[in-house]
């Protein structure tokens, strides 16, 4: 099991259609095989940024989402994000519980 954590830093005036964009990969993301969960926050401390988790069961399946979601035209992430940061965090089965809530709005 794998976790990535991506931050999206939203350009001034384009949150909505950041959330649109992100919202839409959420519903497509959701029909992936390997998939165990999905959350998207917006850091009270950081308002102008979306951040992303999403925990797999392997990296095939990360990397089979990475494909599908090159496939299809959206938005370009460069017309929303001013920066995006992305993180996987291998073998995160044996972190456990993790509280998240100081981060969530």
């Amino acid at each position: 099991m794998l976790a990535v954590v991506v931050e999206h830093k939203v350009k001034p005036g384009m949150m909505a259609a950041a959330r649109t964009r992100i919202d839409t990969n959420s519903e497509r993301i959701a029909q992936c095989d390997g998939l165990l969960m999905r959350l998207t926050s917006v850091p009270k401390d950081r308002p102008d940024w979306i951040v992303t988790i999403t925990v797999w069961t392997d990296q095939n399946a990360v990397e089979a989402w990475d494909r599908q979601k090159a496939g299809v035209p959206l938005q370009k992430a460069s017309d929303l994000y001013d920066q995006v940061q992305k993180m996987i965090l291998p073998d995160c089965a044996h972190l456990g519980p993790v509280n998240l809530t100081d981060r969530i709005s």
